[in-house]
C-alpha cells in the first residue's frame, strides 16, 4: 500500500472522527427548537406580504459545528392554500426564504447571508444573529387577485434547519442524529379578505 494512499485513509478517518465528536451523548446534548411565534400578512400594492416572528434555539451539536467552521442553512417555507368542498385542497402559491449562518473565528462574529439576494449582515453574538434571522418582514406571498372573496383560503409557514445543505461528510452523520432534525410545526391562519377592485 503506497504512502499516499495511507495518508488519504488517515485523513478521511480523522475527518470522520472529528465529525462524530460533534455528536454529544444523549445525557449531554441540549435539544434545539424552532417555533413560529406569530405570523400575519399585510396588503401592499395588491400583494399579501408576510410578517412573522420565528424563535430559534440551536441544539448543541449544530452550535458546535457552526463554531468549527460549518455554515448552517435555515429555510422558511410558506404555502397559500385554497380550500375546496368537493375535491382536494389546492396549493396555489409556494415561496421560501433561505439564510446561511456562518461564524468567523478571527473576528469572532456571526454572518447572516440571504442566499437569494446575497445581502449579508454581521453580528457580535449568536443570540442577536438568531433574533434577526427570526424577524421576517415584507416577504411577498400572493397577489390579492388570486384570493377570490367567495373562496376560503389559508396560509401556513414553517421554519427548519436544512441538513441537505450541510457538507457531504457531516450530512451523512446528521442523518443519523435526531439532534440535527430541527423544524417548527406549521403555523396556519386565514388571510384578511380584501374587497375586489371595482
Amino acid at each position: 500500500m503506497s504512502s499516499r494512499l495511507i495518508q488519504k485513509l488517515r485523513h478521511r478517518l480523522l475527518v470522520m472522527c472529528s465529525l462524530l465528536a460533534l455528536l454529544p451523548s444523549a445525557a449531554q446534548a441540549r435539544p434545539g427548537e424552532i417555533s413560529v411565534e406569530s405570523a400575519t400578512t399585510r396588503v401592499n400594492h395588491s400583494v399579501h406580504q408576510l410578517y412573522a416572528r420565528v424563535n430559534y434555539s440551536l441544539p448543541d451539536v449544530s452550535t458546535e459545528a457552526l463554531h468549527n467552521g460549518v455554515p448552517l442553512t435555515f429555510v422558511v417555507e410558506a404555502e397559500v392554500i385554497r380550500h375546496r368542498s368537493w375535491v382536494w385542497d389546492e396549493t396555489i402559491e409556494t415561496t421560501s426564504l433561505q439564510y446561511r449562518l456562518r461564524y468567523h473565528a478571527l473576528s469572532e462574529s456571526y454572518q447572516l447571508i440571504n442566499t437569494e439576494t446575497g445581502n449579508q449582515r454581521s453580528f457580535r453574538n449568536l443570540a442577536t444573529a438568531l433574533r434577526e434571522l427570526g424577524n421576517i418582514q415584507k416577504l411577498p406571498l400572493v397577489a390579492t387577485a388570486h384570493l377570490l372573496p367567495d373562496e376560503r383560503h389559508s396560509i401556513q409557514i414553517r421554519a427548519l434547519l436544512d441538513i441537505e445543505a450541510l457538507p457531504l461528510p457531516l450530512r451523512s452523520v446528521a442523518y443519523m442524529s435526531p439532534d440535527w432534525h430541527v423544524s417548527s410545526d406549521w403555523y396556519v391562519w386565514q388571510p384578511e379578505r380584501t374587497d375586489p377592485s371595482p
